[in-house]
């Protein structure tokens, strides 16, 4: 995903979507396994492409809702402050359907507490 988004202007505009389409439906399956940081990771590529995939970033911050309250997690400031860079630059959460809302204003309050 990460060399995908650092490529992006060489590739079509249909192909790279449909490369990240495919990488966000097998990610979705697995999110719940990710580190912290592998999900800052994640928010971090989605937002550098520009692509506001709800489901995926919604199934992302929920994991994330859950790493941040679990007392073995641990996450840095820069992980955390990364995180919510990337949802706010994919516009969180205004632009975030219906569906994922809830998960996504939940981590993005967790995450402005923990840096507060």
């Amino acid at each position: 995903a990460e060399a995908m988004a650092r490529f992006r202007t060489g590739l079509p505009r249909g192909e790279l979507l449909a490369r990240f389409r495919a990488l966000a439906w097998r990610l979705r399956t697995s999110v719940e396994d990710l580190s912290f940081a592998s999900l800052s990771a994640i928010a971090q590529i989605w937002a550098t492409a520009g692509l506001r995939d709800w489901p995926l970033l919604a199934a992302v911050a929920e994991t994330a809702s859950s790493r941040l309250g679990a007392p073995c997690e641990e996450a840095s400031a820069d992980e955390m402050s990364r995180m919510l860079y990337a949802y706010v630059k994919l516009g969180a959460p205004e632009h975030v359907t219906e569906r994922g809302r809830e998960r996504v204003e939940v981590v993005l309050e967790q995450l402005l507490s923990a840096l507060g």
